[in-house]
């Protein structure tokens, strides 16, 4: 058994499918398949239950996945360290993903590591669930910051700590001819043009959700984006609408550039988790980031700026 071997076997248990680890890995779908059979040999216990569509874990596959990261990771950083030589105070490699609702989050806990003497490296991906949970159980990320949700994840193999819970508002700008209206109705809100983010999910349905049950079809929008930014002066310059967490535009709404629009419903709140591995290695640097992000994650509890 080579860590070759091990990182093969985490690839396809990642994918969760042979062809979609090959690809990722760069090898042919046979030779993978070859890979992880010697594997089986070697150890003398199956440890995939293969499928024509997928692969899951025996309990001996789940063994080794929690044990194989470990290995995995701890190879990545004997790597790092036999690189980096003697380099006086080495900064320790944090590797870490967010979601775009959560880049301000860990702006705040990388800046307060800083502020109190963390000598942190960190390599920040940004991305979705899936993405993110499937880099992270690949050994590419020691934790990731996102909606607490489950996907097609083997979660045995990932933990779960709640940070807070984001709230989703109806957002535009300060001249909007609904900014200083109360109880402002889906009637109302249904006669405005809207900007949408990607990968709202859950969110985006509880939107439409809304003007279905007031018997009005859901607006077509008239942009969508992964962009906060493009949202953000879209929304200042125009009388679009959009759905957007409060806390990613907590300074527009100090500042009266944004404003919550008070509607009866159209607020939804989602939870907010650090994910990382089951059993995988928590160094003191991912601990420390760990801890500041919840600390940082305290201020979201706060009400509603500038609403």
């Amino acid at each position: 058994m080579d860590i070759r071997q091990l990182r093969n076997f985490l690839a396809v248990v990642s994918f969760q499918s042979f062809s979609r680890a090959a690809e990722s890995i760069g090898k042919s779908q046979q030779a993978l398949s070859k890979s992880v059979q010697a594997l089986e040999n070697e150890l003398g216990v199956p440890l995939l239950i293969r499928s024509a569509k997928t692969v899951k874990l025996t309990a001996s596959g789940k063994l080794l996945a929690a044990s194989a990261h470990i290995i995995d990771l701890t190879m990545l950083n004997l790597q790092q360290e036999l690189q980096a030589g003697n380099t006086h105070r080495r900064r320790e490699r944090v590797r870490v993903g967010v979601s775009p609702t959560a880049c301000g989050l860990m702006s705040e806990a990388m800046l307060a590591l800083r502020s109190a003497g963390h000598n942190l490296h960190f390599d920040v991906t940004t991305g979705v669930y899936e993405s993110l949970s499937r880099l992270m159980l690949s050994g590419a990320l020691d934790l990731f910051v996102c909606v607490a949700t489950h996907d097609n994840i083997d979660t045995s193999l990932m933990q779960q700590v709640l940070s807070f819970h984001d709230e989703y508002r109806v957002i535009a700008g300060s001249t909007h001819p609904l900014a200083n209206s109360t109880g402002v109705t889906t009637h109302q809100l249904a006669e405005y043009d809207w900007i949408l983010g990607h990968n709202l999910g859950s969110i985006s349905k509880a939107w439409r959700r809304e003007f279905e049950l007031a018997r009005i079809p859901p607006p077509d929008p008239v942009m969508e984006t992964n962009s906060v930014w493009i949202m953000r002066s879209t929304l200042i310059a125009s009388d679009l609408l959009t759905i957007l967490p409060v806390h990613i535009v907590e300074f527009e709404l100090e500042k009266r550039v944004l404003t919550c629009i008070e509607t009866v419903g159209f607020s939804w709140t989602l939870p907010i988790a650090i994910h990382y591995r089951t059993g995988g290695v928590l160094t003191p640097g991912i601990i420390a980031t760990v801890e500041s992000l919840e600390q940082a994650s305290k201020k979201y509890s706060r009400g509603t700026p500038g609403a």
